[in-house]
């Protein structure tokens, strides 16, 4: 099960009943549930920072294979987009914002992690990054929320491996 460590304890941390008791940390990430020789360490962040490098790997091996495939159209394509994003008139950093909302108003989930990806790697905030999620919230309407809330887990994602939250009891 994602985001679930178990680790077995000599002696064992119940309540003097010997009944499982609840520790959340202070930040509110970890919570441990421990049973007579056990702890379950369920942490959030955990279970979150698989999301970024699946991503990454599943995009990486399938872009290999469709590339392995020699076909000239979707070469071509790929290369006009990599063109795309680079700097012009619009600085690269607009150009993955505006990639972004677009992503986000026709609901591509991979589209819009990419972005969000690139966008990070740019040095975008969270409060820029806000802004553009409001602005694809306007833009597409009450359909895009629920792309909003995967893309606010996926940005916060890429927040914590950049900070390398990690639960160091579990």
């Amino acid at each position: 099960m994602p985001g679930l460590t178990l680790r077995n304890l000599v002696g064992g941390d119940t309540d003097q009943d010997g009944m499982p008791w609840l520790v959340s940390s202070p930040d509110r990430d970890n919570l441990k549930y421990t049973l007579p020789g056990l702890i379950l360490c369920l942490n959030k962040n955990k279970r979150m920072s698989n999301l970024v490098k699946e991503f990454n790997d599943y995009r990486t091996k399938m872009n290999e294979v469709i590339l392995s495939k020699e076909n000239l159209v979707i070469k071509r394509l790929w290369n006009l987009d990599t063109n795309t994003y680079a700097e012009g008139a619009l600085d690269v950093k607009t150009k993955e914002l505006l990639g972004l909302v677009a992503s986000m108003v026709l609901r591509c989930d991979d589209c819009i992690k990419y972005h969000l990806g690139k966008s990070h790697e740019l040095g975008i905030t969270t409060d820029q990054m806000y802004e553009v999620f409001a602005v694809a919230n306007i833009v597409g309407g009450t359909i895009v929320i629920p792309h909003t809330r995967r893309a606010a887990e996926y940005w916060e994602e890429l927040l914590n491996n950049e900070q390398g939250t990690r639960n160091k009891e579990c």
